[in-house]
């Protein structure tokens, strides 16, 4: 996720005891998520983001100084880029790479859903 978005989480999330994972299985395989440094971050991609996904390690990255809401909703926005490769999809259509575009767009409302059904997410944890 890109640190030049310009959107902001415009909700707020109830109080939930659901921490934050340390690993999620996706289709069978364990993903590793990791809490780091933006500088961390930044050295593995190359570039200041958020949060950012490493499809040959199997590694989720989420910047760890980001206020608990943001965390998951990076997480989630995370998710999404690997539910696009899952699908076999590549981002482009009609050759325009939409794929950021479209993950920034369903994350906040997948987000609201998830959380007011699942209770996922949590400011305090």
């Amino acid at each position: 996720m890109a640190v030049n978005d310009n959107r902001m989480v415009p909700f707020s999330c109830y109080n939930s005891k659901v921490k934050f994972p340390t690993t999620l299985t996706v289709y069978g395989d364990i993903w590793k998520v990791k809490l780091l440094t933006p500088k961390t971050i930044e050295r593995v991609f190359g570039m200041v983001l958020l949060g950012g996904v490493d499809f040959d390690t199997k590694i989720i990255r989420v910047d760890k100084t980001l206020p608990n809401e943001l965390k998951w909703s990076v997480l989630l926005h995370e998710i999404l880029h690997i539910a696009f490769r899952l699908c076999n999809s590549d981002g482009y259509v009609d050759g325009d790479h939409i794929e950021e575009q479209l993950v920034t767009r369903l994350e906040q409302p997948l987000f609201k859903i998830l959380h007011e059904n699942f209770q996922f997410g949590s400011p305090n944890k």
